[in-house]
């Protein structure tokens, strides 16, 4: 179950931009173009994408617990937006797991119980 999450976020991570084209200059020079509000985070560099991992499912004390994360820091910016909206939210991992909670549940219910 955690794949297929792991999976969803990172092929929505994959979609061009649809918000405005602006110059980078670092790493390397390039053009960008950015997600609109409310889309999920247009590639650039792909270490967004790379930094979605799954933590290893564990079970203590009868408490399941395990799931995907990103390991980026800004992630938490994108997925909300800044206080000073600065940068707007780009939800990634909410939009993902409302798409894959059904599938979820139900690998839980059929190999735990």
């Amino acid at each position: 179950c955690c794949t297929n999450l792991q999976r969803d976020i990172q092929q929505s991570l994959s979609l061009g931009g649809t918000g405005r084209t602006y110059k980078k200059y670092t790493p390397h020079k390039r053009e960008h173009t950015a997600s609109a509000q409310g889309r999920p985070p247009a590639l650039d560099l792909g270490d967004l994408r790379k930094g979605i991992v799954i933590d290893p499912i564990k079970e203590r004390m009868n408490i399941i617990e395990g799931g995907v994360r990103s390991t980026e820091f800004y992630s938490l910016w994108l997925e909300y937006g800044t206080n000073n909206d600065r940068i707007k939210a780009r939800p990634f991992m909410q939009p993902a797991f409302k798409r894959q909670k059904k599938k979820i549940l139900k690998k839980f219910e059929t190999e735990l119980f």
